[in-house]
């Protein structure tokens, strides 16, 4: 009988080793170094390790130089769409203050001239609804605006996000969500559409109906209402009722 070797045992039976979580001090260091030396491939490989510090890091403070840098690298990408997306979405996860400015300002641009600049714009809103940000809710919601629906579909889709912020901000974002519910709804005059819509108008309706409802449910924390005319209800009923909008208790 074979035997394994006495070193193979040993490996398999012994504890596995925790992983220790990454040092935010020299993954700056390393990506600073990595920006200054145009090093794409080294760059993109810490923000892999950035975003899982994203997860598990609790000082806020130390992530904020991170995505100031990750900012940098976002220039230096300069055509590398995968990445410049990966990088938007750490922002979102690291929710810092140091990557605000380019987050709103790319989901905020005009008229994307390509599906690639789409592709940004719908990953940096998606992104700013990671935020919660009471400032950021008319941002968002004015992008669910924009004629080309995936922009839109990704609007209401960061407006869940909000479902875990206090209930003034949730208030604020259901109101909001109430408006566009009316702007965008095509079977009733008032909004942008008329009693008889066009086919282009209830294709959009079609597509925006669920992130909308979803959005409602976050922020209302009402997951069970998917009616319409249940949603102008509960609204009409619960807008100034102020058990509907007290803050969730933390576990």
């Amino acid at each position: 009988m074979k035997y394994a070797p006495l070193a193979l045992v040993l490996l398999l039976v012994a504890p596995a080793v925790a992983q220790e979580e990454p040092d935010p001090a020299q993954i700056l260091k390393d990506l600073t170094a990595a920006n200054k030396e145009k090093d794409l491939t080294v760059a993109a490989a810490l923000i892999d390790q950035i975003a899982e510090l994203a997860k598990s890091s609790k000082d806020q403070k130390a992530l904020e130089p991170l995505a100031k840098e990750l900012t940098k690298t976002f220039k230096l990408a300069k055509g590398n769409w995968g990445t410049k997306r990966k990088i938007l979405d750490t922002l979102g996860a690291l929710r810092a203050k140091g990557g605000l400015s380019l987050l709103k300002k790319t989901a905020t641009m005009k008229d994307p001239k390509t599906d690639d600049f789409v592709s940004l714009k719908v990953q940096a809103l998606l992104a700013l609804g990671q935020f919660a940000d009471s400032k950021l809710v008319d941002t968002i919601l004015d992008q669910s605006k924009d004629r080309e629906v995936k922009v839109a579909e990704a609007a209401y889709t960061a407006m869940a996000g909000y479902g875990v912020a206090k209930g003034k901000v949730r208030r604020k974002a259901a109101e909001g969500l109430m408006k566009r519910i009316e702007a965008e709804y095509p079977y009733t005059t008032g909004g942008t559409n008329s009693k008889n819509p066009g086919e282009a108008a209830i294709k959009r309706w079609d597509t925006l109906r669920k992130p909308i409802i979803d959005a409602l449910q976050a922020v209302c924390h009402e997951n069970t209402i998917n009616d319409i005319n249940n949603w102008r209800e509960w609204w009409k009923e619960n807008k100034k009722n102020a058990r509907a909008w007290k803050n969730k208790k933390s576990a």
